[in-house]
């Protein structure tokens, strides 16, 4: 059996949008604090969130001491060949702002503060 050359996968198009914090009944959600950018760890212990405010938070990933549910290693849930029955749970570490705006006085534009990458 042989593949077409010419099929090629759709591109992936996001659409959901999240903020960070729990907007309470009739508060406006400000553009600031829409995620911009996320960034796993190779090992999948943390997680980086950058959002369109320049801010970046760190979550770590839970223990099975924190929680109730069954922990196990990203190589071990690899060779599984099932849905894993619980998810895993990230906790907030720190934050820290990354930039403020600027505006760029040769090319007459303001710099948004927005996150657009993140390596670790």
């Amino acid at each position: 059996m042989t593949l077409s050359s010419n099929l090629s996968p759709l591109p992936s198009e996001w659409k959901f949008s999240k903020v960070f914090g729990e907007p309470t009944s009739g508060e406006d959600v400000h553009q600031t604090d829409i995620i911009s950018a996320i960034e796993f760890e190779k090992g999948g212990d943390y997680v980086a969130i950058g959002d369109h405010g320049g801010r970046v938070v760190l979550f770590e990933k839970r223990t099975a001491e924190d929680d109730s549910f069954e922990y196990r290693s990203r190589n071990e849930l690899e060779q599984t060949d099932f849905m894993v029955r619980h998810p895993p749970k990230y906790q907030y570490r720190t934050e820290f702002q990354s930039h403020e705006p600027e505006f760029d006085y040769l090319k007459s534009l303001e710099i948004e503060e927005k996150i657009n990458k993140m390596r670790w």
